[in-house]
């Protein structure tokens, strides 16, 4: 196996995800992977499937769309959107990529998260949503 295979395996979990196969993650990280993204920095594989049940429970009809890989020795990024409905948000779609490490043995050992919390997220909000537009409108370069 190499890091091209990997990913194609690892991508194909995420974008293949439904609560009933959530658990089949331990057969491709390693028991101590680290997560990390702009809410949550865990660790251990058992922790990170609670995570991703915890998604389902909370958003409705979540889906990864794999957009691109990227590889390196033993690393890779894929790029990828994310797209749910958030009850009192609703729908919800994020455009990020995550960078996954490997093992000797393929399995990831880390999985980190790239994405624009403010602009995609926070922006929605109300009441922070509109903090943040103002203060982006003082900041941007006016010309």
């Amino acid at each position: 196996m190499d890091a091209q295979q990997a990913t194609g395996r690892y991508a194909g979990y995420f974008a293949n995800l439904t609560p009933d196969n959530v658990g089949d993650l331990r057969s491709i990280a390693t028991g101590d992977i680290l997560f990390k993204d702009p809410f949550n920095e865990i660790t251990g594989v058992d922790r990170m499937i609670g995570l991703l049940s915890h998604m389902f429970e909370t958003t409705h009809e979540p889906k990864f769309i794999i957009r691109d890989q990227a590889f390196g020795t033993n690393f890779s990024f894929i790029s990828w959107d994310f797209t749910c409905s958030v009850n009192r948000l609703g729908p919800l779609k994020l455009v990020g990529a995550s960078e996954i490490r490997f093992a000797e043995d393929w399995r990831a050992s880390a999985h980190i998260d790239h994405w624009d919390a403010a602009h995609q997220l926070y922006e929605k909000l109300p009441l922070l949503g509109r903090c943040l537009k103002f203060c982006k409108g003082r900041l941007a370069y006016p010309g």
